[in-house]
């Protein structure tokens, strides 16, 4: 049986990888795994072997809906401090990587013929994921300083003079995929005042904050400047 015929159009069409990529290597830098070598794995196991006895039997069970309380606990803590976002663990799931989290958010506001705002150039996965839910995506020019909010605010004018009202802002603030720039906290605030005068939500993604590991401090995260919906 020919399974080509039958798989569903919201698929994203295949993506052709250079042929460099099959290339012999000795090293292949890719943001997507980290070195293996600077894993704690002794300090892991030995995490587990003082924990077993008092936690072991948890592992029968099904975790809450949104995950383990205990890492929403401290992931919650993480955002206080790192970030500047004061979050009850209520409002925090876990997700199997940033792109169930985006999958997740996408499947939840994005209808066919909704329309997103998004920045000059973005990550493929996320694309293709809103392209597979039949969403228009609209891309706004973007510098060294992150999405340009005079161009952010000329299309939303633009699409409300023609009835469209987007759904949704996605932006990767921090470290942005592909272009690697960080949105400065200039450009971050107005994105905000924007996004509560015409009442559209700012979807940021930071999945790459973590990576920070010097120079100057990261901007506070969008949340944290929200002070009518957070």
């Amino acid at each position: 049986m020919d399974y080509t015929k039958l798989v569903s159009r919201n698929m994203p069409a295949e993506t052709r990888s250079h042929p460099g990529i099959g290339a012999e290597t000795d090293y292949v830098f890719s943001v997507t795994y980290s070195d293996a070598d600077m894993m704690p794995t002794t300090e892991l196991a030995d995490a587990l072997k003082a924990l077993m006895p008092s936690e072991g039997k948890s592992l029968a069970m099904y975790p809450p809906p949104q995950g383990h309380i205990g890492l929403r606990e401290l992931i919650a803590q993480r955002l206080l401090e790192n970030r500047g976002i004061d979050v009850p663990i209520e409002s925090i799931f876990l997700s199997s990587g940033a792109g169930g989290a985006i999958g997740t958010i996408v499947d939840g506001f994005i209808d066919p013929g909704d329309t997103v705002l998004v920045e000059e150039f973005t990550y493929s996965g996320t694309l293709n994921m809103m392209l597979s839910h039949r969403a228009n995506v609209v891309h706004v020019p973007t510098d060294e300083d992150g999405m340009d909010p005079d161009a952010l605010e000329a299309a939303i004018k633009d699409l409300n003079a023609k009835g469209v009202q987007p759904k949704l802002i996605y932006t990767i603030s921090v470290f942005q995929n592909p272009m690697g720039i960080t949105m400065s906290e200039e450009r971050k605030k107005r994105m905000v005042e924007i996004s509560q005068r015409y009442g559209i939500p700012i979807f940021e993604n930071e999945s790459y904050a973590d990576f920070h590991i010097d120079g100057d401090p990261l901007p506070p995260a969008m949340m944290g400047m929200d002070d009518q919906d957070g």
